[in-house]
């Protein structure tokens, strides 16, 4: 796709690789300053998330407990 090769691998990684030539913080932290979500407030999110119109649009189904890992992975920097 788009002339890379490798698959999903190398897409991940042209992704990453124009990340950071474009600094784009590898965290969510790193994007907003002073943040700090308690268990509730991540709740509130992922409950958000999974009712978002745009949610239904994904090939995965999203429920509350990926809303809550994917988010849990935005904000350590998880790929």
């Amino acid at each position: 796709y788009c002339g890379i090769k490798g698959g999903f691998d190398g897409f991940a990684k042209a992704i990453i690789k124009l990340r950071k030539e474009l600094k784009v913080p590898h965290a969510l932290p790193g994007l907003i300053k002073g943040l700090d979500m308690d268990k509730k407030r991540k709740g509130l999110i992922a409950d958000m998330a999974v009712v978002d119109p745009t949610a239904g649009g994904n090939p995965v189904k999203l429920t509350k407990k990926g809303a809550l890992t994917l988010l849990e992975n935005a904000i350590a920097g998880a790929v």
